[in-house]
């Protein structure tokens, strides 16, 4: 039991300094691809059109050995500062294109003018990590 708590506490400790970079291109056009999905079959004018979210990944544990049991992330987001309305499952990598996952985000807030992020890591166990630091921008 101690082994695995000094563990997941070394994720905790790990995971906290992720660094989270993220980066705007422009807004859309309204030409309808999948950046621009609101999730009701309309199309959102000032969608994101290239954005990445990118982060600095664990790979020791705090005693300097290997980490072998990060199973992957969760990307939290949501309308302001600290407050997290959804998260999207990201295993084991460490970048997302938010193109991807921008329906999901559209439909979860579809009025908003803010998104925030936050990352956390999880192990082979389910442990949990707190959040990385936040990245909030306008869209």
């Amino acid at each position: 039991m101690i082994q695995k708590r000094k563990k997941f506490n070394t994720l905790l400790i790990l995971a906290a300094s992720l660094t989270l970079l993220f980066v705007l291109s422009g807004c859309g056009a309204g030409d309808g691809s999948i950046a621009d999905y609101t999730g009701d079959g309309s199309t959102n004018p000032n969608a994101l059109t290239n954005a990445k979210l990118a982060w600095d990944a664990p790979t020791t544990n705090e005693d300097g050995t290997p980490l072998t049991d990060l199973a992957g992330y969760k990307l939290y987001y949501g309308p302001s500062s600290g407050s997290y309305t959804g998260s999207i499952d990201v295993e084991d990598t460490t970048s997302v294109e938010i193109a991807t996952i921008i329906d999901v985000i559209y439909e979860a807030l579809p009025t908003t003018d803010t998104i925030c992020f936050a990352v956390t890591a999880y192990d082979t166990l389910g442990n949990e990590s707190d959040y990385s630091n936040e990245v909030c921008e306008d869209i």
